[in-house]
């Protein structure tokens, strides 16, 4: 732990003494792109996973899964069945 502080406070001297700029980097500005972008993507799936799991529980709450939801999870599975058959050969 002390050595990882140590590290970072020196690469922070480096920089403010002259040493190469972080924002002058394309690596720092590349790696904010890609994850802004991952970001976006992520905060996507997790808002359409909440939207299924919030129809699948006022499903379950009536008694019945929707028709759309089961074929949905019916396509899942084949494609994890034919993934791991593929693995196997």
């Amino acid at each position: 732990m002390i050595m990882i502080v140590f590290c970072i406070t020196q690469d922070i001297k480096r920089n403010l003494t002259g040493g190469v700029k972080m924002f002058s980097k394309s690596d720092f500005w590349i790696g904010l792109a890609v994850g802004a972008v991952v970001g976006v993507f992520g905060y996507r799936f997790m808002q359409e996973r909440e939207q299924q799991m919030m129809a699948l529980s006022e499903g379950a709450s009536a008694g019945q899964i929707p028709l759309a939801e089961l074929e949905r999870q019916k396509e899942e599975l084949e494609d994890l069945i034919a993934a791991q058959k593929a693995q196997e050969k």
